[in-house]
């Protein structure tokens, strides 16, 4: 695949859209500016091609004193081409499950528990894209014990 990244600052329309995953994650105006303290990273926007694909991967780490993404909002930017085309996304974990959402929206999904440890379910990738391509773009989360100075959950 391929990417780039956008800042949630870069212009009135990405600012909306943090707004509105800070909306839908119930978390404070401002929350998620990365440039300023806050609690995203850039959004990054990715493209597979025909064969394209990304094994199923997990979004968080561990480490000793190191933080860890705490969630993943995929937003889906094109449909596809036809039923069978790929490029679902997978979760192997639970059942498997297959998602392709559609173009305009979004999925949601947590990558630790609320004790904060990892959540072994938000196991995912991108099947091979078989026919057309597959646009998404994803802001990460980090959890809420990277600024301790300010309480959201």
């Amino acid at each position: 695949s391929s990417n780039t990244w956008l800042t949630s600052n870069s212009s009135p329309a990405m600012q909306s859209i943090y707004r509105r995953v800070e909306d839908l994650m119930r978390l404070p105006r401002g929350r998620l500016n990365e440039g300023r303290g806050g609690s995203a990273e850039n959004m990054q926007v990715v493209h597979y091609g025909v064969e394209q694909e990304y094994k199923p991967h997990f979004d968080w780490w561990v480490g000793e004193g190191e933080n860890s993404r705490w969630a993943t909002v995929l937003f889906y930017l094109n449909d596809q081409k036809h039923p069978g085309a790929g490029g679902d996304t997978i979760f192997p974990h639970l059942g498997p499950l297959k998602v392709h959402a559609g173009k305009g929206s979004v999925v949601l999904f947590y990558s630790l528990l609320e004790d904060g440890n990892a959540d072994i379910f938000s196991l995912h990738g991108s099947m091979p894209v078989k026919d057309g391509e597959k646009w998404l773009s994803n802001i990460w989360v980090w959890d809420p014990t990277r600024d301790k100075t300010r309480q959201y959950m």
